[in-house]
């Protein structure tokens, strides 16, 4: 039995609660004592079984719970412990009603979760109760959720006052007002004299031993005055490093004071002022020499005076190459961070005179963390440099790339007329890191995540700039990486476009909107079509044939990509085996069928069975189905490639590499694998009779696979001179606009009972 929801109130009451009871009588009595002490406060909702209060729990989200321990179908515990698993222990607040007054009930409902217990029997006050209980229960719910959300704040708030404390180029600290100077607290920024802050806190007198003998008294006499007069303490001296060598500190530190105004410790900064000394001492060294030259030869004075105007010199670079060390990166030498937040001032202060936009890029390496774990910091360091670099060359030079620290870069574009000018270099950035990186004999392929924000559409200052586009950044984690994402405050409408583009791929399948086309794989010495290779086509019922893409991406992200490659295999045998069943004579030889498995379906461990049954009940033999598999898909798991194409060669299928080139394009992985083609991407193949080393390059190409006795295919063939190119360099097929583009399955029926060949 099923009771509808009864509302005791007018619409929309601020509070909703749940009374989970079999018995009416005590349904109706319980209805009562809450219309009395609670009239227009709710709206109650009633079920007279588990599964129908579990129910109503899902669909009415209460905010109060009121359970029957005796239940026909499960009892309060029961209960307790089901709703507990489907809300992952977010409990609503629950009230046990009971018949009995039972303890042992009453601690194991409390301890499931349930916030109190009633005894509703007639001698009891416990139902009289219940109005008074509810208020309790949500005025603790309501103290519960905002102490949680106030930890929460405070939290974040302590992480960011870290990490800025953190971040600022000078080492901080707290120190004990005590005759040593004990520290309580220092910096990471310690670590600039060989030691961690934690080797620095483990004695009280670490910081006094480190200071250079020479100026310990002096330390120790001006931290006396500070403590005994109260005053700001201010110290320069010198601190030996773990090396052994001293570099000089400017010391400044302020005492904090309690509300009664009595001394508690000293908060203070210490700054390397090392260069500033050494150039000091230089100039007074110089200086003396110069007094003494003057004063004992007048007749050098127009050389002396010459020496004088070269040290000058020499301090105004010794400045700027301290100005430069302040507001650049070491590793990279682009702008820091600090660099970088006036660049970004200046363009926004630009951009509101001119009326232009301002573009803010944050960027992250993606899985940079694996490279240092597995190369070494050091190797990473040159990653690091061979990225800035790269980043440097996709923007203007009125652009502004910065280091921020780590793997994570930022870029300033300045004076955009169109947002579209943002998302282009964005493009730009992600194709050229789409090119392996050569690192120490090392081809590493790796690719980076951006966020973008837009001045002063977003935000109109940099914190919250910053934030918009670290936002955003973390968004394009999320969607796969390799990409950029511009900040939305709300779902915009090419965001809906893609919900919608997504709805509609889960029903492509179903309503056999996929199509097949075909592309022919011609041979270079005989002319004769000797294969095909099948392409997924998805023809939409309004918006008719969409770019491969477009959709593709969509599947591989929502995980479609499972079925459609099953759909294409199978329906691609099934025409295959229909088009040799023509008895064309073009296909007198072993005509093969190249199909696309993508990486997601590889990875499935039933991928060799499934493949042998669409091979049976087409009755296609495997010696004429070749499978196309990317670089990456082999790289991404070695063992488990290895073992997949050992199974998928033991059915008697040809393996080939689609799109060589791309990656890691290594004659030392290719034998590891049992490979039968080789196709070169068709970017190497445009190049070819146009940048002079292109073509070098393929016959190296060529002679590597023919090495290995693989078969060579060339993609993306479109002109005479590359096709007779590609023959001088013995390349042994090719495919392309040349000869054919990709055709429906009765265009390319015409084709082979044509006998089309290719002219020599």
């Amino acid at each position: 039995m099923s009771l509808a929801a009864v509302a005791l109130r007018a619409p929309e009451p601020a509070t909703k609660l749940l009374l989970v009871d079999d018995d009416a009588v005590d349904r109706m009595t319980c209805r009562r004592a809450l219309t009395r002490h609670m009239s227009g406060e709710f709206e109650l909702i009633e079920a007279d079984t588990g599964e129908e209060g579990l129910r109503l729990v899902r669909t009415e989200k209460p905010h109060c719970i009121l359970l029957d321990y005796k239940l026909p179908d499960l009892n309060g515990l029961e209960f307790l412990e089901q709703l507990s698993k489907a809300e992952n222990g977010r409990l609503p607040p629950i009230v046990m009603l009971t018949g009995t007054d039972d303890a042992t009930v009453a601690v194991e409902a409390m301890k499931r979760g349930a916030r109190d217990y009633l005894v509703k029997q007639a001698d009891q006050p416990g139902v009289e109760l219940i109005p008074a209980v509810v208020r309790r229960v949500l005025r603790e719910q309501d103290m519960m959720e905002e102490k949680l959300q106030l930890e929460d704040e405070l939290r974040r708030a302590g992480e960011r006052y870290r990490n800025i404390v953190e971040q600022i180029p000078v080492i901080t600290y707290v120190m004990a007002l005590d005759e040593f100077g004990t520290l309580l607290y220092i910096s990471p920024q310690i670590r600039v004299l060989g030691y961690s802050a934690d080797e620095w806190l483990v004695s009280p007198q670490r910081r006094l031993d480190q200071i250079h003998h020479a100026d310990r008294i002096g330390f120790l006499q001006k931290l006396a005055a500070s403590r005994a007069d109260g005053a700001d303490f201010s110290c320069e001296y010198r601190l030996l490093a773990r090396s052994g060598f001293a570099r000089w500190f400017r010391d400044n530190a302020s005492i904090v004071r309690d509300e009664s105004g009595k001394p508690l410790y000293l908060e203070g900064v210490m700054m390397d002022i090392s260069e500033n000394k050494r150039v000091e001492e230089e100039l007074l060294a110089h200086s003396s020499r110069l007094e003494k030259l003057v004063a004992a030869r007048t007749t050098e004075l127009e050389q002396a005076n010459e020496r004088l105007r070269q040290e000058l010199a020499e301090r105004m670079q010794a400045q700027a190459h301290l100005d430069y060390i302040a507001y650049h990166d070491h590793l990279t030498g682009l702008p820091n961070r600090l660099l970088f937040c006036d660049r970004l001032e200046h363009a926004m202060s630009q951009a509101n005179r001119r009326e232009q936009f301002v573009a803010l890029f944050l960027l992250d390496l993606d899985h940079f963390k694996q490279v240092n774990d597995s190369l070494g910091h050091s190797m990473g360091d040159v990653l690091l440099k061979d990225v800035a670099q790269r980043l440097k060359s996709c923007v203007r030079e009125s652009d502004t790339v910065a280091r921020l620290g780590g793997d994570e870069f930022a870029i300033v574009l300045e004076g955009l007329s169109h947002i579209d000018e943002a998302a282009g270099i964005a493009q730009k950035i992600v194709d050229t890191f789409a090119q392996p990186i050569g690192v120490d004999g090392h081809e590493l392929l790796v690719s980076m995540s951006i966020g973008i924000t837009i001045y002063p559409f977003d935000d109109d200052n940099i914190e919250d700039l910053m934030r918009d586009a670290d936002t955003a950044l973390y968004r394009a984690k999320d969607t796969g990486r390799n990409g950029y994402q511009f900040y939305q405050a709300d779902m915009t409408t090419a965001t809906m476009e893609h919900l919608s583009l997504r709805t509609e791929l889960h029903h492509a399948l179903a309503r056999e909107e996929f199509v097949l086309h075909y592309q022919p794989v011609v041979n270079l010495r005989s002319g004769d079509i000797c294969g095909v290779e099948a392409l997924l086509r998805w023809r939409h019922p309004t918006r008719g044939l969409v770019s491969p893409g477009e959709f593709i991406p969509v599947l591989e992200q929502t995980g479609l990509i499972v079925p459609a490659t099953e759909w294409t295999l199978r329906q691609g045998c099934r025409e295959f085996a229909a088009v040799q069943a023509l008895g064309v004579p073009s296909l007198h030889l072993a005509a093969n069928i190249g199909v696309n498995v993508f990486n997601r379906r590889m990875r499935k461990p039933e991928f060799t069975r499934t493949l042998a049954r669409i091979l049976e009940e087409t009755g296609v033999k495997p010696g004429n189905l070749t499978l196309e598999i990317t670089e990456s898909t082999l790289m991404e798991d070695t063992e488990n490639a290895r073992l997949t194409l050992g199974e998928l060669k033991a059915l008697g299928v040809h393996i080939a590499i689609d799109d060589f080139g791309v990656g890691y394009s290594s004659l030392s992985y290719l034998r590891r694998f049992p490979i039968d083609v080789l196709k070169i991407d068709r970017e190497f193949i445009r190049e070819i009779g146009v940048k002079p080393d292109a073509t070098s390059l393929v016959r190296s190409i060529v002679e590597m696979g023919h090495t290995l006795a693989m078969t060579v295919v060339a993609e993306g063939v479109e002109t005479a001179e590359q096709l007779r190119i590609l023959r001088e360099c013995g390349c042994d097929q090719m495919q392309g606009f040349l000869f054919s583009k990709p055709l429906p399955l009765d265009a390319l029926r015409q084709l082979l009972k044509e006998g089309r060949r290719l002219s020599s």
